[in-house]
C-alpha cells in the first residue's frame, strides 16, 4: 500500500509511505539489508528500510510511526531510520530497536519506502523484490498468528485483548508517548 501523508513534506522531502510485506526465498543478513537499503536509497532518491515483519502490528502503526519519526528528527539529531525505528518499537534505546528491528537474518520483512512520488517508491519497490527474489505478503502487516501476538506483547509490554482496533489504540499511543521527554 502506498499512503499519502500529509505530514512528510512539511518535515522533509517526502511524501508517500510505501508498506508492504514481502517473503524472501532465502534469509537476508541484517548487513546485506542494510547494504541493499542503501543502495535503493541512492538509486532511486528515496528512504528504504526494512524491518521484521513480527515487529508489525498493522500499517497505520508504521504509518504512524515514520510520521511522529520525521516530526522529532530535526530536534533529536538523529539518522531518520533510526528515529523511524525507535517509534515503531516505542522505544528509547537504540541498541535495543535495532536489535529488534531487523534480525541477524530474516525472510519475512516489512518494506517502508519514503518517497517524493508513488512512481518513485514503486520502482523502488520493485526493485527490492527483483533483488531479494521475494514474493509479496500484504499478511504480515496484520497481528493474526497467536506466536506474533505474544512476541508483540513482549516488545510493547502491554497484553493483547484479542480487539485489533483495541490493540491498535494501545500501541498507537505508546508510539506517542513513548520518545516525550
Amino acid at each position: 500500500m502506498i499512503y499519502e501523508s500529509k505530514v512528510l513534506n512539511r518535515f522533509i522531502d517526502y511524501k508517500f509511505i510505501l508498506v508492504e510485506g514481502i517473503h524472501a526465498k532465502s534469509p537476508w543478513s541484517r548487513d546485506d539489508l542494510i547494504e541493499l537499503s542503501i543502495e535503493i536509497d541512492r538509486k532511486y532518491k528515496v528512504c528504504s528500510m526494512f524491518i521484521s515483519e513480527m515487529v508489525v502490528f498493522s500499517p497505520l502503526h508504521i504509518i504512524s510511526a515514520v510520521e511522529h519519526a520525521v516530526r522529532s528528527v530535526n530536534v533529536s539529531k538523529r539518522d531518520l531510520k533510526i528515529e523511524v525505528s525507535l517509534y515503531i518499537l516505542a522505544k528509547s534505546q537504540i541498541s535495543e530497536a535495532l536489535a529488534v528491528i531487523i534480525p541477524k537474518e530474516a525472510r519475512d520483512l516489512c518494506v517502508v519506502i519514503l518517497a517524493k512520488n508513488k512512481h518513485l517508491a514503486t520502482k523502488a519497490f520493485n526493485e527490492i523484490i527483483h533483488r531479494i527474489g521475494g514474493s509479496i505478503h500484504p499478511e504480515f502487516l496484520k497481528t493474526e498468528r497467536e506466536e506474533k501476538k505474544r512476541y508483540q506483547e513482549s516488545i510493547f509490554m502491554f497484553k493483547m485483548t484479542g480487539n485489533p482496533t483495541i490493540d491498535e489504540k494501545q500501541i498507537l499511543e505508546k508510539i506517542a508517548t513513548s520518545r516525550q521527554s
